[in-house]
C-alpha cells in the first residue's frame, strides 16, 4: 500500500499465504507479514507492483518446503496471487508496456516470476472488501475475514480457488 499509515511510515505492503483445500474450503494460514516496501516507489501501483513481487517470492519458498516434504509433484501446486489494484492487474495483463520505466521493469519482473517460477499460475483482481491482509496495512483494514480463518479454519476465495486461465498471465518469447 502506498502511505497508508498515518505516521508517515511510507510505502508498507501485507501479505497474507493461505494453503487452502479447493473442494472444501479448509484453510491454513502459512503466514503473514506486514513490512515497509525495501525499494523507493513513488505510485501506488508501484508500491503494489512490489508487494506482488515479494508475495511470489515467499509463494515460491512455501512451494520448495511443501515439495522437499511432499514430493515434487506440490511445485506444480495451483497458485493464485491476488490484487487490489485493477490498474496494476490491467497492466500486467496488457501486452504494452506502461510508460513510467520503474513500473515497466516491475511488471515484467511480475511476469518472469509467474512464467519461469511457477510462483503463481494467476494473478487475479479482488475488490478491497475481499481482501485478507487489509488489517495488515490499513488503520480502518477490515481485520475480520483475517480473523474469521484464523477462528474457523475456513477460507472462501472470492472468485473460487480455481486457476482462471482467462486470466493467467503467458509469456511469450
Amino acid at each position: 500500500s502506498h502511505d497508508s499509515l498515518p505516521d508517515k511510515l511510507g510505502r508498507v505492503e501485507g501479505q497474507v499465504i493461505v494453503l487452502a483445500n479447493n473442494k472444501t474450503d479448509r484453510a491454513c494460514i502459512q503466514g503473514w507479514s506486514s513490512r515497509q516496501i525495501n525499494r523507493v516507489v513513488h505510485t501506488a501501483m508501484s508500491a503494489e507492483g512490489m508487494a506482488i513481487l515479494n508475495v511470489l517470492g515467499d509463494l515460491r519458498y512455501v512451494k520448495t518446503i511443501l515439495s522437499q516434504m511432499y514430493g515434487m509433484h506440490m511445485k506444480e501446486m495451483p497458485t493464485i496471487a491476488v490484487t487490489d489494484s485493477k490498474n496494476l492487474w490491467l497492466t500486467a495483463h496488457q501486452l504494452k508496456q506502461p510508460e513510467n520505466r520503474q513500473l515497466a521493469h516491475t511488471v515484467c519482473e511480475i511476469k518472469e516470476t509467474m512464467a519461469m517460477d511457477s510462483a503463481a499460475h494467476e494473478l487475479r483482481h479482488l475488490p478491497k472488501a475481499f481482501m485478507i491482509a487489509d488489517s495488515l496495512t490499513k488503520k480502518n483494514g477490515k481485520h475480520q475475514i483475517l480473523l474469521d480463518v484464523l477462528q474457523t479454519g475456513r477460507f472462501r476465495l472470492e472468485g473460487g480457488w480455481q486457476v482462471n486461465s482467462n486470466s493467467a498471465i503467458y509469456i511469450r518469447t
